[in-house]
Order: structure tokens, then C-alpha cells, then sequence
């Protein structure tokens, strides 16, 4: 599980980084329920990775527990 922070909303995609990738620099975290979440630019999220290719990783919401 990663704690990314949201940088913008791209159709049903929320699209963020973790902690350790700079914006516009490293690859980005895609949400792929990130909409549907109602997540918002500026708001953190526990995310359950789910894949990746050479850039970036592919996730889901966690849910809390």
C-alpha cells in the first residue's frame, strides 16, 4: 500500500504521486477508481498497487479496515 497525494482528475482516473516522486519528473500513480472515490487534487489516499509498466504504477483505493 502507497499514501499518494493527488495532483489531478483525468476522465475516471485520479492521477498522484508517492512520497518519494517529484511532479513532472518521476511517474505518476493512476487510480483507476479515483473518480468514482471522489478524490480531489491536493487530497492524500492510501492506494493498493496493483501493477505497473517502466514509468508508472496502477492502483486502487484501499479500504479502510
Amino acid at each position: 500500500m502507497q499514501q499518494v497525494i493527488i495532483d489531478a482528475i483525468d476522465g475516471d482516473l485520479a492521477i498522484g504521486r508517492s512520497k518519494g516522486d517529484a511532479p513532472e519528473i518521476d511517474g505518476t500513480v493512476q487510480i483507476q477508481d479515483g473518480a468514482a472515490r471522489k478524490l480531489k487534487p491536493g487530497q492524500f489516499a492510501d492506494v493498493r498497487i496493483m501493477g505497473a509498466d517502466e514509468h508508472d504504477l496502477f492502483g486502487l483505493v484501499a479500504d479502510s479496515d
